[in-house]
C-alpha cells in the first residue's frame, strides 16, 4: 500500500495505518534529525512533532511523495533546534586529538547507529563543512532528490551535485585512511 493511501486511512482513524507509517518512515527520520542535531533526544521530539503535525495538519497537496515531505518537515524542526541551542553540539574529533577516527570514543548518538560501519561514516560526515554535511543528510538520510535539495538550502542544481560529488569523495579519503575503503 502506499504512503497516501495509508495516510488517509490513519487521518479516518485507522490506528494500524499510523503504525505502519511510523514505522515506515520513524527510523529514517530519526537518524536524519539525529545526525543533523547531534542529539537522539531532540530526534525523538522531532519526530514526534513531524507526525503530530502530520495529524494536525494535512500536507496541502499530495502530488510528490510522503517520505520527502517528512523529510523536509523533519529536517526544518532539526534546524530550528540547532538554532534553539546556544551551543551547537557537533560530532567532530578535537582537531588536537592524536588518534584518528578510529580512536574516538563512541558518543550518544553512537547508539543509534546500527554497525560499526555506520559509525565511522558519520564521523566522516560530521568532519565536512556544513554547506557539504547538509546536503549530504539530506540526500542519503533524508531521501529528498536533487531538485528538492536544491529548493530546501537554496542554491543551484549545479551546486548540490557538485557538494555532494566532493562530500562523498571527501568522506571516502577518511575511510581509506582507516582501512574501511580500499
Amino acid at each position: 500500500m502506499d504512503d497516501w493511501t495509508l495516510y488517509r486511512q490513519a487521518k479516518r482513524g485507522n490506528e494500524a495505518a499510523w503504525r505502519m507509517l511510523i514505522a515506515r518512515h520513524g527510523p529514517r527520520l530519526l537518524n536524519l534529525v539525529a545526525f543533523t542535531t547531534g542529539s537522539p533526544e531532540a530526534a525523538q521530539d522531532a519526530v514526534q512533532e513531524v507526525f503530530l503535525d502530520l495529524y494536525k495538519r494535512p500536507p496541502k497537496h499530495q502530488k510528490g511523495s510522503l517520505a520527502s515531505y517528512l523529510s523536509t518537515a523533519a529536517w526544518r524542526l532539526a534546524l530550528k533546534a540547532k538554532k534553539r541551542h546556544a551551543r551547537v553540539v557537533r560530532l567532530q574529533v578535537d582537531e588536537d586529538h592524536a588518534g584518528g577516527i578510529e580512536d574516538e570514543q563512541p558518543s550518544a548518538l553512537d547508539t543509534v547507529l546500527k554497525s560499526e560501519r555506520d559509525v565511522y561514516v558519520m564521523r566522516a560526515i560530521n568532519r565536512l563543512e556544513d554547506d557539504l554535511r547538509d546536503v549530504v543528510l539530506l540526500r542519503f538520510y533524508g531521501g529528498l532528490a536533487y531538485d528538492a535539495i536544491a529548493r530546501e538550502v537554496g542554491v543551484p542544481l549545479g551546486t548540490v551535485k557538485s557538494r555532494l560529488f566532493r562530500a562523498v569523495r571527501l568522506c571516502g579519503e577518511q575511510l581509506k585512511q582507516i582501512g574501511w575503503l580500499d
